[in-house]
């Protein structure tokens, strides 16, 4: 049976105006606070003349994943919005091949982030080779790019292989591939090139050196021993080289004068202030 584009945040709105008036008084404004979740529950088994007598949580329940995902482009479509409802009926059903054509540059950015959530909820890698190619496009924002990454690092060792495989010609989006490598403990290919990122960026230092202490490999001494050694590094960044090094087991006790340091200067300001010299 077909289900109609439907905006059921203002059904609930409605509904939460009418038990309002209905109760008015009866609580304080913490306890409308608390009630709200708990109305929310009740309104999504409750029956309704706008969803031709179905309640929210029934609403979707017997359409296929092919038809979920057609009522999901119409809402984006239409800019109808999309209910928890229907993001729920979407992750219970079997919508992975319909929902993953929806993954691409050619389509609203709002409903690629939908997908994209929903497949992640799923656990499924169906359009891992997609968020690879949208990653590497300059045509993809950068707001989408860290969502992919973000997806993608959310099941490190399910994507690793395409990772290695897409670095290689990710160009500028490098950076994005960064944090699902970080996760990838173990791997000799991988250490090798969250060391050579760090060694290639030594003006963003603290941003590297977070992937590579998360990978966690005390191999990474060596080379930190070296970069903290560089006159030219900021204080910030010498902060952070020394706690991984002592993080990784080693040492580094030569004294520095970072009295000239912009960062420096800032960090000490602000103690004085909080200190109230």
């Amino acid at each position: 049976m077909k289900r109609k584009v439907v905006d059921i945040d203002v059904i609930f709105d409605n509904f939460l105006v009418d038990y309002i008036q209905t109760n008015r008084g009866k609580y304080t404004e913490k306890e409308w606070e608390e009630k709200i979740p708990v109305l929310y529950l009740e309104f999504g088994s409750t029956k309704l003349d706008e969803l031709d007598g179905f309640s929210p949580e029934e609403y979707y329940q017997d359409l296929s994943g092919e038809e979920l995902a057609r009522l999901l482009f119409e809402h984006v479509e239409n800019e109808v919005p999309v209910s928890d409802f229907l993001c729920e009926a979407l992750v219970k059903s079997d919508c992975e091949k319909s929902i993953a054509r929806f993954i691409g540059n050619d389509y609203d950015e709002e409903l690629v982030s939908y997908c994209v959530n929903i497949l992640n909820d799923k656990r499924s890698t169906i359009a891992f080779d997609k968020y690879f190619e949208m990653i590497c496009s300059d045509e993809t924002c950068e707001d989408m790019k860290e969502l992919l990454a973000e997806m993608l690092a959310n099941q490190p060792e399910a994507a690793k292989e395409r990772a290695l495989e897409y670095y290689e010609r990710a160009g500028s989006s490098k950076i994005y591939f960064m944090e699902i490598f970080a996760l990838c403990r173990g791997d000799d290919r991988v250490f090798d090139i969250l060391i050579n990122e760090l060694m290639n960026h030594k003006n963003d230092i603290p941003l590297y050196l977070s992937y590579v202490t998360k990978f966690g490999d005390e191999r990474a001494l060596p080379y930190l021993l070296q970069l903290i050694e560089d006159e030219k590094i900021n204080y910030v960044a010498f902060s952070e080289l020394k706690f991984a090094i002592e993080l990784f087991g080693g040492e580094y006790t030569k004294k520095r004068d970072f009295s000239n340091d912009k960062y420096y200067k800032k960090i000490k300001g602000q103690k004085n202030e909080d200190s109230g010299n």
